[in-house]
């Protein structure tokens, strides 16, 4: 298994999905969403942020009140700063987060990545969701959590 990884049990059985940061996330979003993202054009796939906010939503709903569908530019920021704020609330540290003008602009999609692995981990956190999760829990004793490192899934595995 690379750092990499993500699994997921389904009847019993584990299912992992190696790859780049960015293909491990596409495949936790097609796992939640049913999206199909291309790692190679996440930027433009995520940019406004209306799948950021589906996302958040899906781990804890109703965590984002209004997710806006205009193609308009301060809409689409606003998106990305609600799923910010989401992320934060949902236990991602500030160091963890990023800006709508990371996203938006590409100015830095790494932290963009960077978040995203670490929602992904925190969402072993998040009572009554049951679906994937990157990672293992965050360590409390390490902060709290960043880029997750191993498999796993909620509830152990």
């Amino acid at each position: 298994m690379s750092d990499h990884d993500l699994s997921r049990h389904k009847e019993g059985q584990s299912r992992y999905y190696e790859g780049s940061d960015e293909q491990v996330l596409c495949t936790w979003f097609q796992e939640l969403l049913g999206s199909s993202l291309d790692p190679a054009n996440l930027q433009q796939d995520l940019r406004s942020g209306v799948l950021l906010c589906e996302l958040a939503n899906r781990l804890s709903p109703g965590v984002i009140k209004k997710v806006n569908r205009s193609t308009m530019p301060f809409a689409q920021r606003e998106n990305i700063s609600a799923f910010c704020d989401a992320a934060r609330a949902l236990g991602v540290k500030d160091i963890n987060n990023f800006t709508a003008d990371d996203l938006f602009e590409a100015k830095n999609m790494k932290q963009v990545v960077i978040c995203l692995h670490a929602l992904g981990q925190h969402a072993h956190l998040i009572p009554d969701y049951t679906g994937p999760c990157l990672g293992p829990p965050p360590d409390p004793s390490q902060g709290g959590g960043g880029v997750a490192s191993t498999p796993s899934r909620k509830g152990g595995g």
